[in-house]
This record gives structure tokens, C-alpha cells and sequence, in this order.
């Protein structure tokens, strides 16, 4: 646990740029940058990380099945996340069993 503002540092190597938004679920969090770049962290229970594993992450993680789809907002549910892309696609992925994907 953090018990103050701590940096949080996003990963090098993929181009993605500056932090751009950020969404949080109740054990999940997704960020997408400034070029587009989609990264998730947290509980992965329910598949909501985007990885195709159920895995959890501790750190940010590129969200491969999103990359060279350049995502201009993220949100995220309680155990479900969705993207739209810069060209209007409408993403979503984890736990569906009520309808919400």
C-alpha cells in the first residue's frame, strides 16, 4: 500500500508519450497516453486487465491488444473495462456475466 503520492512511472519502449487519462475500477487501473497508448494494472480476476490472462499486474502494462489502435478514452467498471478508439471502435473486455460488454 501507498500512504502518499508516489510518481508512477509508465513503461519505455513502445512510444506511447505522456500519461494522457487515467481510469480507475474497484481493483483496476488503466491509463492511456498522450499518442493513444492503452497500459492496465491491478486485479485480473475477471480478465479486465486486457492481457487475455487473468493475472494480476503490479506494474503498468502495455495492453498489446489495443497497440497500434491509438485510444483516445478508457473507463473502467468494477470488473469490466471498455476504449474507444480514435477512429470510433468501441472496446470492452473482462467479466460480462450482466450484459455490460
Amino acid at each position: 500500500p501507498r500512504d502518499r503520492p508516489t510518481v508512477l512511472n509508465l513503461p519505455d519502449g513502445v512510444g506511447g508519450g505522456e500519461p494522457w487519462q487515467v481510469a480507475c475500477g474497484t481493483w483496476h487501473t488503466l491509463c492511456v497516453t498522450e499518442h493513444g497508448t492503452v497500459y492496465s494494472w491491478g486485479d485480473g480476476s475477471f480478465g479486465q486487465l486486457g492481457h487475455g490472462d487473468k493475472n494480476n499486474r503490479h506494474t503498468p502494462t502495455l495492453v498489446e491488444g489495443l497497440h497500434g489502435q491509438p485510444v483516445k478514452t478508457i473507463e473502467c467498471g468494477m470488473m469490466h473495462s471498455a476504449a474507444v478508439t480514435v477512429g470510433g471502435e468501441l472496446f470492452t473486455w473482462g467479466k460480462g456475466e450482466n450484459g455490460q460488454l
